[in-house]
């Protein structure tokens, strides 16, 4: 969509910089009308709203200190720039403690000051439409209740004026730099493909393997793990080890495990370069587990996509790491998705970008497509031909197993689960086991590196229960991230409950014993309205600091605690 243009006035009782100003500003998409003093700029602003005033100091009639003054006490002010000669070190400290937004001494680089005001603008328009978005979404009634919920559930929303997005960015110019960011080996690059082809000996793809210290590290440790080698007898020959496994995963796991090598060196603006490394890690692990469980034919791919699921976002963190520190504050501040943000401010999800880099290394499209839509709801999943369905559907399972096992979740991240119909069409089996394994596996690679576990954090007793007796609980293994220690006998009798009524109808619910006010019902987005009744209700698809701050409620000094 075309962007609309910004209205800007210069205010300043000399015509030539007036004029001079306008000019430059008209050159960076801005339609300007100027005024000769403050209070008729004032006039002006009583019918028109403007993005941008830019005013001189000294002027008859209203000053412009007095002008910006009144700016300030709108409701929603413009972008305020003060242009002047006027090098009052008071003045300037008391515009600036008011909240001008910039002071330009003349003379003037009239270019570089139309740039700026153009970011400035920008940013304050993205701000703007995301707190009217996160209080519209905050406002929307779900019953009698709402009004009540609005009240004591207050978002981070209104402070999203203290943290301004970036203007867009056009990735299509920038994918040479981000690929060139992306700190891979070109020998595990030179190792996939060589997996691809037929005609290279095993004992080829060793020689290379060798040539990387922590590749061959990471081949011998994968080859002696209780899933590879039941047994325990240490192996020590490549070439059994990479039979054992299959070369088509040897040469997705030397792309991942050079992914995540580089994890342990780096320092990433906004990110957690420990937690990028435990989650890619416990992602490629459950990704080979539930990988055995299938055809191998049926599940080309599913441990690239697994371990790359987050590398994209490393790339673009690399080469916008200004950009990312303030992306990843906003987040936090509003409970807000940092892939929205990201396709906001980039037009693509960084799981998509990912998948374009892939192709720059020649892997095949029908290997790293699926990580186009990872990024996507399990509604628009579901939309997809059914083979590429069950490919984004079982990488978006590995990624959740290998986050639940690691116990690693950022703010922003998107909390939605498979449908029961999903796991048995799927035709994995015991997630159960597969999160346990995962589990110890990631532990004992924690153990032999600079990685250690995280400590368990300190949880809250809260009452669970879910509707649904069928099918695997995500929410419940995902309790811990969120500080909760379920107790599922008698749950009402707890202060604090907890009721996954997710994939249930109201009508398969018997909630009569549970204090409507100090219950939490989890559900799907379609089904809030049979829960009007409730004060606090949170959906799938809502972001894991929105599902924390509500699922812990408030803070009662009698709950009971207790250690993790």
């Amino acid at each position: 969509m075309e962007q609309p243009e910004f209205l800007a006035m210069v205010v300043d009782d000399e015509e030539i910089p007036r004029q001079m100003l306008e000019f430059a500003l008209a050159s960076e998409g801005f339609r300007c009308l100027g005024a000769g003093d403050g209070a008729q700029a004032l006039a002006m602003l009583e019918s028109k709203a403007f993005d941008l005033v830019v005013t001189d100091i000294r002027m008859p009639n209203m000053h412009g200190h007095a002008l910006v003054v009144q700016l300030l006490e709108l409701e929603h002010p413009p972008v305020i720039a003060v242009h002047t000669s006027v090098v009052e070190p008071r003045i300037v400290k008391d515009l600036m403690l008011r909240g001008v937004d910039d002071i330009v001494f003349k003379p003037t680089d009239y270019k570089a000051f139309a740039a700026k005001m153009k970011m400035l603008v920008s940013r304050r328009r993205i701000a703007v439409a995301k707190a009217k978005s996160q209080s519209e979404l905050s406002g929307k009634s779900h019953g009698p209740a709402a009004d009540e919920k609005a009240r004591d559930q207050p978002t981070a929303a209104s402070s999203t004026d203290a943290l301004e997005l970036p203007d867009s960015i056009s990735i299509n110019d920038k994918l040479d730099d981000v690929f060139a960011a992306l700190p891979m080996s070109p020998t595990s690059i030179e190792i996939y493909q060589l997996t691809l082809d037929n005609e290279v000996e095993t004992r080829e793809i060793v020689a290379r393997i060798e040539r990387e210290p922590f590749l061959a590290a990471e081949i011998l440790r994968l080859g002696n793990s209780s899933h590879y080698n039941p047994s325990g007898q240490r192996i020590s020959d490549l070439v059994l080890i990479v039979n054992r496994i299959g070369r088509r995963r040897i040469g997705e796991l030397a792309l991942g495990a050079s992914a995540c090598n580089t994890l342990k060196e780096r320092r990433f603006s906004g990110l957690d370069a420990e937690m990028l490394w435990r989650r890619s890690t416990a992602a490629s692990i459950a990704a080979q587990i539930l990988g055995d469980q299938r055809e191998r034919s049926e599940t080309a791919g599913l441990v690239l996509g697994a371990v790359m699921h987050l590398q994209g976002r490393v790339g673009l963190c690399s080469e916008f790491p200004e950009e990312y520190e303030i992306m990843t504050a906003v987040a936090k501040q509003t409970e807000g998705s940092l892939s929205e943000i990201e396709r906001r401010i980039f037009g693509i999800t960084q799981s998509k970008t990912m998948s374009q880099l892939l192709g720059r290394w020649n892997i095949p499209s029908e290997i790293s497509w699926p990580l186009s839509e990872l990024e996507s709801s399990y509604a628009q999943i579901a939309k997809l031909e059914p083979k590429r369905r069950d490919q984004v559907e079982s990488i978006r399972l590995a990624v959740l197993v290998g986050w639940i096992a690691a116990g690693d979740w950022e703010p922003w991240d998107v909390v939605e689960f498979p449908s029961s119909e999903s796991i048995q069409r799927l035709n994995f089996h015991s997630i159960t086991s597969v999160i346990d394994a995962t589990r110890r596996e990631l532990g004992r690679i924690a153990s032999l590196s600079e990685h250690s576990p995280r400590g368990t954090r300190e949880t809250k007793r809260v009452g669970y229960m879910r509707v649904l007796t069928h099918g695997f609980d995500f929410f419940a293994e995902m309790l811990p991230s969120l500080g909760l220690a379920p107790v599922y006998s008698s749950p009402e009798s707890q202060p604090w409950v907890i009721v996954n009524a997710i994939g249930a109808g109201a009508s398969q619910v018997n909630l009569n014993g549970f204090d409507r006010n100090q219950t939490v019902v989890v559900c799907e987005e379609a089904a809030l309205h049979h829960w009007d009744a409730f004060r606090n209700t949170i959906k799938l698809g809502e972001t894991h600091g929105r599902f924390e701050r509500i699922c812990q409620g408030p803070d009662v000094a009698s709950r009971q605690r207790v250690s993790g």
